[in-house]
């Protein structure tokens, strides 16, 4: 375990040097959502969210992931994100748990109105994997709100994806910090 105040726990391997990295790979993002959350959203309207919406919702969180991450580890780290993995290219497997979303699209001909504190809650792993063999050199993971806005205000999609992209952006800016923290001085950034 390593000390770091940017996740809830931080664990690197003996002897790994995460700064060594140039580039690194991102695998698809896996999502699963909290218990029972598509069973909470639907009470009182049992096809407020469907199958459907479930894989809609699922692509717009891999869609903002992927430009947060893009464009976090761009302004914090000097690691570029690959669309091809090389020799010495690591590898990222992120993963979102717990995915509780308030007032989620539903694709509906009505608008509904929901209050709360938060747009959503959700847990981040990224398990950062060796391009040797594959063996998970690292794994970090937080537990994260959206902006809490210390009064119920009303959700929406517009909101919920603003927020949930400046989640996702914060938690890529925190690997990237992550990543450079083992990495040399250079010249340039002296």
């Amino acid at each position: 375990r390593v000390a770091n105040s940017d996740f809830d726990q931080a664990y690197v391997g003996p002897d790994i040097d995460l700064g060594r990295y140039q580039e690194v790979y991102v695998t698809d993002l896996q999502i699963e959502f909290e218990q029972d959350w598509v069973r909470n959203q639907n009470l009182g309207d049992p096809f407020r969210i469907t199958d459907r919406n479930i894989e809609l919702i699922k692509n717009a969180l891999r869609r903002d992931f992927r430009q947060s991450m893009e464009r976090g580890l761009m302004q914090n780290s000097q690691v570029r994100i690959v669309e091809t993995p090389g020799q010495d290219t690591l590898w990222l497997h992120p993963a979102i748990l717990q995915v509780n979303i308030n007032n989620p699209d539903n694709l509906q001909p009505y608008q509904t109105v929901t209050l709360a504190e938060v747009a959503a809650t959700m847990t981040i792993v990224f398990e950062l994997a060796a391009p040797a063999d594959g063996h998970i050199v690292a794994r970090l993971s937080d537990r994260g709100r959206t902006r809490d806005y210390l009064r119920f205000s009303q959700q929406d999609v517009v909101k919920n994806q603003s927020d949930i992209g400046r989640l996702f952006f914060d938690w890529a800016a925190a690997l990237g910090r992550m990543l450079n923290s083992n990495r040399p001085v250079s010249k340039t950034q002296e």
